[in-house]
């Protein structure tokens, strides 16, 4: 197995669990959180967002980025609605805005990732020289083994 499918399944698996905490901290019962600052939970949102997005994207076709994309938000939203219909809480725009950031952040950091990791492809891949590609043609001295 290569290192880059191993990476793959890894990214899936860590998809799966932010799905699931996403979720689950979403829809438990909200219990009081002491406040940092401010804008406390909207970092919540988008960090949590981040990770959806990143471990959703990577690794992926582009037409695959784009369905996957479209799908986290809509989930996003979902969970939203089905905040509003819950007694111990309640649904906010603010919320929804913040996931859809935290989703475009995580977009970017994937395009970041990818291409770093085919940077690095690309110079791992010059850096392997056969033995043959020694032998230099032309006027200049070839090496021999």
């Amino acid at each position: 197995m290569t290192r880059r499918i191993v990476l793959w399944w890894l990214l899936r698996g860590a998809f799966c669990l932010c799905l699931f905490v996403v979720a689950w901290l979403s829809l438990a019962p909200q219990v009081p959180i002491p406040q940092g600052f401010q804008f406390s939970d909207k970092l919540g949102h988008v960090l949590a967002y981040i990770a959806l997005g990143f471990t959703a994207t990577a690794l992926v076709s582009p037409v695959a980025k784009l369905a996957l994309s479209i799908s986290v938000a809509a989930f996003g939203i979902a969970l939203e609605a089905a905040q509003g219909q819950l007694a111990s809480r309640s649904a906010d725009l603010g919320d929804v805005a913040a996931n859809l950031l935290g989703l475009l952040v995580g977009l970017l950091v994937t395009f970041a990732f990818e291409r770093q990791l085919n940077r690095r492809q690309m110079r791992l891949a010059a850096s392997r020289v056969s033995p043959l590609s020694s032998l230099v043609v032309g006027n200049v001295k070839s090496r021999r083994y």
